[in-house]
């Protein structure tokens, strides 16, 4: 039973739709009209009109599906009514589009007209990126694969298709694409990949050569075996102890040792470049000759003979004589040194690319010719000879037998004795105070050789001594106390008592004055002798002042500032000098022989000491033995008193050249005088060498020097 309400003219039926509800009408009464109630109206509720309409859905692939709602699109809903039941939609799961329909959706209380809509899967989207892939040429491509990187799989589905990639087997890149992958429910956004194809490498290459040991500059062939592909094979090498170089397939040895050889066959195709092993090649030194011209006879010559010896190498060649004696060999002269047969023998060293090479020997004969002219380098004079020094010319091949001399300027010639073949050269028993013109050449088994330069000199007769004599300056009278000369005139001179110096003129000269002591008034002075040196030790001079016997003063000014020298004074007489001074101002070389002669033999002046020293054959160093014998000497010469004089002699065979025979007499002479002075003599010593051996005192073959003592009323024709 529906339930109706009328308010004012409007009824209100509540209930389910077939309920029904009975309505009257009554109409008031009115002033003409009677109350009227109709007949029942029996009002019948019917459902109620609405239209619903599905709403469309969609979803993705493998998605839940989203809950299927609609909406009244006419009519309307009563309050709070609603429809029970639920929409539904067509079966299926794969993208596509499904119908959703009513479904049980319902209500009674109303007649529903019905819109349907549709619910779409839509397809799955998803990311797929291709797994980058490579392989190496030849080989077989690797499986293709992928990984989905964004969206995810449903449940077991499975991409259908395969992803592939581009074409070709050379190296390189290849993109990898989709190919034919797919998958209906599936949106598929593909990312592709890199297939790369690298080089292969070659199998098997190898280096090998014709041989592993070449001689220097010479060449080997290089061969390979293996490898892959047609590559260029190119050669390097490595210096080792030695070092060797490539030209295409060939090794030439630059410098003797080891070299390392590498092969390398170049990339192409799919295969890689590819280095082989290494090997070593051994440069062996190579063998050379020596060329040389064969060389003629020749006279001899003062020119060195150039020769142009050669080796195969370009190594230097040397040169060394096999005679010496003959002939030298110096770089690439040869020069000559006597007549006979040169040998030559050329010889080229190890090197450091080259065996030595086999010696070779030139000679030829060299034919003597007369001496080379000597060259006279000084003409020193002496006392009726000349000595003369000068270098020797070359002997043109034969021995020098001995030399010849002019003193007229080659005019007159005269031959020395045998045995005379080396300088200096003593010419005697010339003429003093004549100029010798002196010219000289050599004599060999050819011949007289060229002659000399020429130079000149004068002899001239020895003096005992060269003094600067004054004069003594000063002028004070002689006491009456001074004693006669002559009871000591036998005696050596005393010492000065005083020397005084003073500074004179300005500062500019020196006075000297030595003064003798009363007591020494009978002692005869002859003379002073006055040293002057510098403060260093030079000699400026010596000066030799007479004496006045009856003036104990001796005065002399020199020319020398005092402040810079040092002065000493000897008095000297007949027989010697006194004590301080110079040391061998009492020494001096002449004649010690008398003018007379005894049995056609000259005699020496004088009393003989009997301790006479003899020398070692060609010597004229004293001994310690001799030096013995001569302080006993001395001794008894002091003693005897008187001059000193002493003789030296030297022997026929005591040197090979016998013009030189005078030279060492007179060192001999010499030395022992200069040591009679080192031992404290003051008397006059003279010394001489004797040129023949007389045999006055002696009959000793060997060398020695005779010592005598001799007043000077003894030699008044004595040669000083």
């Amino acid at each position: 039973t529906a339930s109706c309400s009328i308010e004012d003219d409007t009824l209100f039926a509540s209930g389910n739709a077939g309920s029904t509800c009975t309505v009257t009408a009554t109409r008031a009464m009115t002033n003409n009209y009677v109350q009227k109630t109709s007949s029942p109206f029996t009002i019948t509720v019917v459902p109620r009109t609405i239209t619903l309409t599905a709403t469309a859905k969609e979803k993705f692939y493998g998605d839940s599906d989203p809950g299927l709602t609609y909406v009244v699109t006419a009519g309307s809903l009563f309050g709070s009514d609603t429809f029970a039941g639920t929409q539904t939609r067509a079966s299926g799961e794969n993208v596509g589009t499904y119908t959703i329909n009513k479904g049980s959706l319902a209500n009674s209380n109303y007649t529903v007209t019905y819109v349907p809509a549709l619910l779409t899967i839509n397809q799955r989207p998803i990311t797929v990126t291709a797994t980058n892939k490579t392989k190496i040429f030849a080989e077989s491509d690797p499986l293709l694969s992928y990984t989905v990187t964004t969206g995810n799989i449903v449940g077991s589905d499975q991409l259908t298709g395969a992803i592939t990639r581009a074409p070709g087997e050379t190296l390189g890149s290849y993109n990898i694409t989709r190919g034919t992958l797919d998958n209906g429910n599936y949106n598929i956004t593909f990312i592709s990949g890199t297939f790369r194809i690298t080089g292969a490498q070659q199998t098997g290459f190898a280096l090998t050569a014709s041989s592993y040991s070449v001689v220097y500059n010479a060449s080997i062939t290089l061969q390979t075996s293996g490898g892959n592909g047609n590559g260029l094979v190119s050669y390097a090498s490595q210096d080792g102890t030695g070092s060797c170089s490539i030209s295409g397939d060939s090794v030439t040895g630059t410098t003797a040792g080891t070299c390392s050889v590498t092969a390398t066959k170049a990339a192409e195709g799919g295969y890689l470049e590819s280095t082989s092993n290494a090997i070593t090649i051994t440069i062996e030194k190579a063998d050379q000759t020596i060329l040389m011209s064969q060389m003629t006879d020749r006279d001899f010559s003062a020119a060195p003979i150039t020769v142009a010896p050669a080796s195969g190498s370009g190594s230097p060649v040397v040169l060394e004589s096999r005679t010496p004696n003959v002939c030298a060999a110096e770089a690439f002269t040869i020069s000559m040194r006597d007549s006979g047969v040169c040998s030559i023998t050329a010889s080229v060293a190890e090197g450091r690319n080259h065996n030595a090479a086999p010696s070779i020997i030139r000679s030829f004969e060299i034919r003597a010719v007369v001496p080379f002219a000597p060259a006279i380098t000084s003409v020193a004079p002496s006392d009726a000879t000349v000595t003369v020094t000068f270098t020797p010319g070359l002997s043109g091949g034969a021995a020098i037998t001995t030399y010849r001399y002019s003193v007229d300027d080659g005019v007159r010639w005269t031959d020395l004795p045998d045995g005379t073949i080396s300088s200096p050269i003593v010419i005697g028993n010339l003429p003093n105070d004549v100029e010798a013109k002196v010219r000289i050449m050599a004599v060999n088994r050819i011949g007289n050789g060229a002659r000399s330069n020429m130079k000149a000199a004068t002899p001239v007769a020895k003096k005992s001594m060269v003094w600067v004599t004054e004069r003594q300056t000063n002028t004070e009278p002689a006491t009456s106390a001074t004693p006669s000369v002559g009871a000591l005139s036998n005696q050596l001179p005393p010492s000065p008592a005083l020397v005084r110096t003073q500074s004179v003129s300005g500062g500019r000269r020196t006075q000297v004055t030595a003064t003798r002591s009363t007591k020494d008034a009978n002692i005869p002075v002859t003379h002073a002798i006055i040293t002057v040196r510098l403060k260093n030790g030079k000699l400026l001079a010596r000066i030799q002042v007479l004496v006045d016997p009856n003036n104990p003063t001796t005065a002399v000014t020199v020319p020398y500032q005092s402040r810079r020298i040092n002065v000493s004074v000897q008095f000297a007489n007949n027989i010697g000098v006194s004590v301080g001074g110079t040391v061998g101002t009492n020494l001096r070389e002449s004649s010690t022989f008398l003018e007379t002669t005894i049995n056609g033999r000259p005699r020496i002046a004088g009393t003989p000491i009997a301790n006479s020293v003899s020398f070692a054959k060609g010597s004229s160093t004293l001994t310690t033995s001799a030096k013995a014998h001569l302080k006993k000497a001395l001794k008894k010469a002091q003693a005897q008193g008187g001059l000193i004089y002493v003789t030296g002699y030297a022997q026929t065979g005591e040197l090979q050249n016998s013009w030189i025979l005078n030279a060492l007499a007179r060192e001999r002479a010499k030395n022992v005088a200069q040591y009679f002075v080192s031992i404290g003599a003051r008397q006059w010593i003279t010394f001489y060498g004797a040129p023949i051996t007389p045999t006055v005192w002696h009959n000793t073959p060997s060398g020695h020097v005779d010592i005598a003592t001799v007043f000077p009323d003894q030699i008044s024709n004595t040669s000083k």
